[in-house]
């Protein structure tokens, strides 16, 4: 009798007590501790948000509220799409415990590129054909992608025919995504001052343009892009805009940039 009063003491106090892991002192039921290492979930490949399986409950019928497990999977399945990260099941569905928050900028890699009216479309280094840029997003849904172009007159003559010592140059920024082609019209003023009987040419200042669309792109999916820059015939700068100071300015100071930024998922309606 005395045997079975000291193991049903026993059974009590296991029942009753807390596990420390790394720690003999538990703040809790539960306390995992360590310096230098963390707690490896159950890994599994989901196939939606709204299917349990492959996770399943070792004692029969649906898995508990709570239940927790990394996701390696990505399906590209609307608004049941799942992605590589942690999800908590919720009763019903796999909730994801990470914020789906993505953006990535392109620049341009020589910070002058002077263009030339007759050379037609001109790769902006860094941003070109020869680069093969690719974006690939980590989302199924809507991003926004924002297309800066920099671009500074040349030369003007000396004088300038027919105005009062300046003159526009303009251009044409070209980007083309997946197939569909952007345009986006820049122009800039240059002009010179003889007032002190010596000539002193203002030129190359800057004027930055933007542009912003939105398209809807399937996750882990590569989207080729390109930038090319036109520059418009220009008969009152130095060669026609052609050549030596004439010729105009792309990315001078501040280079052109094409920036990808995540901003939801799918609608229901998708």
């Amino acid at each position: 009798m005395k045997t079975l009063k000291y193991i049903l003491v026993l059974s009590s106090f296991t029942a009753l007590a807390q596990v420390g892991i790394g720690t003999s002192t538990p703040n809790g039921i539960l306390e995992v501790n360590s310096a230098n290492s963390g707690i490896v979930y159950p890994v599994v490949a989901l196939t939606a948000t709204n299917i349990q399986t492959p996770v399943s409950n070792p004692n029969t019928g649906s898995i508990v509220a709570g239940t927790v497990i990394y996701n390696t999977n990505l399906n590209n399945a609307g608004i049941e799409s799942v992605y590589p990260g942690t999800y908590m099941w919720d009763g019903s569905n796999w909730i994801p415990q990470f914020s789906k928050r993505q953006s990535e900028i392109f620049f341009q890699t020589s910070t002058v590129l002077r263009s030339a009216s007759n050379a037609g479309d001109q790769n902006v280094p860094g941003l070109g054909s020869v680069e093969n840029n690719f974006f690939r997003p980590k989302y199924n849904g809507f991003y926004r992608i924002e297309v800066r172009g920099n671009f500074g007159a040349g030369r003007v003559n000396s004088p300038v025919a027919g105005a009062d010592n300046a003159a526009f140059q303009d251009g044409t920024f070209k980007f083309n995504f997946n197939g569909n082609t952007y345009s986006l019209n820049v122009k800039s003023i240059s002009t010179y001052d003889d007032s002190s009987g010596s000539t002193i040419f203002y030129e190359g200042v800057w004027k930055e343009s933007y542009f912003v669309i939105y398209v809807d792109l399937i996750a882990g999916t590569d989207y080729y892009f390109t930038l090319t820059f036109d520059q418009s015939a220009a008969p009152a700068f130095v060669g026609n805009g052609n050549s030596g100071n004439g010729l105009g300015y792309v990315g001078k100071d501040i280079p052109c940039s094409i920036e990808f930024t995540y901003v939801e998922d799918y609608t229901a309606d998708n």
